[in-house]
């Protein structure tokens, strides 16, 4: 019987949830994206660092902002719990010390000669324990995704110059019918190096020698599958497009009226896609509680709802929902207004319900 794939934990892969047709971007338009420093007022990105920290949970019947298509279907078989972390660090650099990081990983960058300005730096850390309820028994694992990436600044439209992911992660494979056939899980990092004139190389590693535990799970229910190791080549134009750890803070410096569209270089398919931003509507988010530099917040805050797809016509897949900041959050007599990421939706395939990430805690310096 046929099999499909229900990818779980992929943040650090967001446009696996922009479930639709893979199409290159040589159909995309040539114009660069108009990028405006909303995460920051001043000038200055000398010493700036941000830590963001989300709670990760599962939903089987989300249905705010008319997104009823993230309910999970009553044909799956399975019930699903998640709970984890995910961790977001921006930090600025100088030339000199992006220059010895990268040569700490044997990588000589190929950086444009033009650039004299500061470069910046993201961190990622998903780290998730995911139990799957399955014939009788509880299969249970800890999921870990995590990335860096180093880019330019918005001067330079966030120019991606080296990225590199790590995912340690199971998927729940079904029927055509609906039900589930087997718990899959992968492990596996990608690298991709960036050159000068915007052309890429990826490389894609099977990791799953390094599995030792869940070993002795029945095979009936769960199996550990490589991917094949590859290294491929991808022409881009510097500028037009950034990497897709970036996305959800390139989001941030975008103005939504506007519907912009984003190139982004998808590992997944190895090549340069084109999504689209469209504003939905306001929002306050009251989740929970969130701390601004350990002060917590006594008032919820104020955010626009977007959600961003593929532009892909007439197939744009599923998007996923963000809700930014949008107006300043004093706290403790300091005021935030950095368009912080408050919350994210994203759809699991085949309806098997979503995931929400929620904003905890927001840690920045200046």
């Amino acid at each position: 019987m046929k099999k499909l794939s229900v990818l779980l934990s992929f943040i650090l892969l967001i446009l696996f949830t922009l479930t639709g047709c893979g199409e290159s971007c040589s159909s995309c338009s040539s114009s660069k994206t108009d990028y405006y420093r909303t995460w920051l007022n001043n000038s200055s990105i000398s010493n700036y660092s941000e830590v963001l920290t989300y709670d990760v949970s599962y939903s089987a019947n989300y249905s705010e902002h008319d997104s009823a298509y993230f309910e999970k279907s009553d044909e799956l078989d399975a019930n699903i719990k998640v709970n984890g972390t995910y961790t977001t660090t921006l930090s600025s650099l100088t030339k000199t010390a992006l220059t010895a990081e990268l040569e700490n990983l044997s990588i000589t960058p190929d950086l444009n000669s033009k650039y004299d300005k500061l470069f910046l730096k993201i961190t990622t850390s998903l780290d998730t324990v995911v139990e799957y309820e399955y014939k009788n028994e509880v299969l249970t694992f800890n999921d870990k995704v995590s990335s860096t990436v180093y880019f330019y600044d918005d001067s330079y439209s966030f120019a991606p110059i080296y990225s590199k992911k790590s995912y340690d992660t199971t998927n729940i494979t079904i029927l055509n019918s609906g039900k589930v056939d087997k718990i899959v899980r992968y492990c596996y990092e990608t690298v991709s190096k960036f050159k000068a004139n915007g052309n890429a190389t990826l490389t894609v590693t099977d990791k799953t020698s390094t599995i030792t535990e869940n070993n002795d799970y029945s095979t009936d229910m769960y199996s550990l599958k490589k991917v094949n190791n590859k290294t491929v080549t991808v022409n881009g134009d510097f500028g037009y497009y950034i990497d897709n750890e970036v996305l959800l803070f390139a989001v941030r410096n975008v103005k939504f009226s506007t519907s912009p569209t984003i190139k982004v270089f998808n590992t997944s398919y190895a090549d340069v896609q084109e999504v689209v931003v469209s504003l939905v509507k306001g929002y306050t988010y009251n989740d929970s509680a969130v701390t601004f530099n350990g002060k917590t917040a006594d008032v919820g805050i104020s955010c626009q709802t977007v959600k961003v797809s593929r532009n892909v016509q007439p197939n744009s897949g599923t998007p996923i929902i963000l809700s930014y900041q949008n107006a300043e959050k004093v706290c403790d007599g300091v005021s935030y207004n950095n368009a912080l990421l408050t919350k994210m939706v994203t759809k699991l395939p085949a309806y098997s319900g979503a995931l929400i990430y929620s904003l905890k805690s927001a840690d920045i310096t200046l």
